[in-house]
């Protein structure tokens, strides 16, 4: 990882950007949970559920993001399907519809608390 960083001049954002951020993943985690969503930092082994990562890097980009992660099941079923060339199968919109629908509305949870910036 530090060779990647090297040769890409990654630099990361000043302590104090980052503990606030961290904070803000921290807030963002509990009140998803709070509403009876299942999170994981992006950095565990297993995830499904809401994914919350801090972003480091010192740049416009940086902050804290929460990414949708459905159950690796109907993930593999729809690769499998699509490696399958059956691109219009019922797995794929159902994968499709559902991740966007829980994307928007874990988005939606934290706007209301003003967490988020959609």
């Amino acid at each position: 990882m530090k060779e990647f960083c090297k040769m890409h001049d990654f630099k990361n954002a000043p302590a104090d950007i980052i503990v606030e951020r961290e904070k803000l993943a921290e807030q963002a985690q509990r009140e998803l949970e709070l509403s009876g969503v299942v999170t994981f930092q992006m950095a565990m082994k297993v995830q499904v559920g809401a994914g919350i990562e801090v972003d480091r890097g010192d740049d416009a980009a940086g902050g804290v993001f929460v990414t949708w992660k459905p159950h690796p099941t109907p993930s593999t079923a729809t690769v499998e399907i699509l490696q399958n060339g059956e691109y219009q199968a019922q797995a794929i919109r159902h994968h499709g519809t559902a991740t966007a629908a829980l994307s928007s509305d874990a988005s939606a949870t934290l706007a209301c608390l003003r967490l988020w910036l959609p």
